[in-house]
């Protein structure tokens, strides 16, 4: 694994913004922290830990919505440490997280760089935003894509 040189140190409310997996609280951090320096903060260890937490939280923000079976594949790239990706198994009810498996055929994959997944996950930008800014890259369905920032209560200003 890539160690991480000269990453930089956070506040301790900074970090705990950023654990808590409260939205408010995580969109309060994002807007106080230069995107590079978070960019740099979740290539740490520290940061990692915070990103495979945030996927852990990932059902309990489902709204559903996606057809039974459907698979998501979302990836982060963290430069210079390693990337990080799940899939997600969506049905009309119900999301189930678990680690990516390359032989199995996604739907879609969602790849996104570290601080823009951050920032959608907590609504301070929204896909689009991220996706014409190349913050974040799609293939495949892309109208599945498109809906998934309803899918998980994020959509028309949830945080904004």
């Amino acid at each position: 694994m890539t160690q991480v040189h000269d990453a930089p140190e956070l506040s301790v409310q900074q970090r705990a913004g950023l654990a808590s997996g409260e939205r408010s609280a995580v969109l309060a951090v994002v807007r106080e922290l230069p995107r590079p320096r978070l960019a740099a903060w979740l290539a740490t260890p520290d940061g990692a830990a915070v990103l495979h937490d945030a996927f852990r939280r990932m059902p309990t923000f489902y709204r559903g919505g996606a057809a039974d079976g459907t698979l998501a594949r979302w990836q982060v790239r963290r430069p210079p440490a390693e990337p990080i990706g799940y899939d997600l198994a969506l049905s009309p009810d119900t999301c189930t997280v678990r680690p990516a498996d390359p032989g199995v055929r996604a739907a879609v994959t969602l790849t996104f760089d570290a601080a823009g997944f951050v920032e959608m996950a907590c609504a301070a930008r929204g896909g689009v935003e991220l996706l014409l800014n190349g913050h974040l890259q799609i293939q495949g369905d892309v109208p599945l894509a498109m809906r998934m920032e309803r899918m998980f209560g994020l959509d028309a200003g949830a945080a904004r």
